[in-house]
């Protein structure tokens, strides 16, 4: 298949199966990831200048609508999972965890809130 016949397929795929699609061989990843667009889609894209002060809406990572967490206890480190697996140990880690990326990130909990920075642009493992 052309390339840029399945580049226009892979247009048209849902997050999930473009993941799927970067694993099938290392031509199909390549085409996704020379994508700026995909590389946004997948949280790959590095942060653009001046994304500290971006007002405008931002895209969080998928991870972090399933989150169960232990907010209620007490004198107990708050641990952060997915499905029972840490973020930091989860193979996504390193994908950035808004679209576009940013270079801070507030999160906001029961009781505190912390300011997280990084200038590279903040990670999943990071929040």
């Amino acid at each position: 298949i052309p390339y840029f016949l399945l580049s226009d397929i892979f247009e048209h795929l849902p997050v999930e199966s473009l993941l799927l699609c970067r694993r099938v061989c290392s031509l199909w990843q390549s085409i996704i990831l020379s994508s700026q667009r995909f590389r946004r889609q997948l949280f790959l894209q590095p942060p653009e200048p001046n994304t500290k002060f971006l007002r405008a809406p931002v895209k969080v990572h998928p991870i972090f609508l399933n989150l169960k967490s232990d907010w209620a206890v007490v004198d107990v480190p708050i641990t952060i999972s997915h499905t029972g697996t840490l973020l930091s140990s989860c193979p996504i880690k390193h994908q950035y965890a808004t679209e576009p990326a940013l270079t801070t990130f507030l999160v906001v909990m029961p009781g505190h809130h912390v300011e997280i920075n990084r200038d590279d642009g903040i990670r999943v493992e990071d929040v």
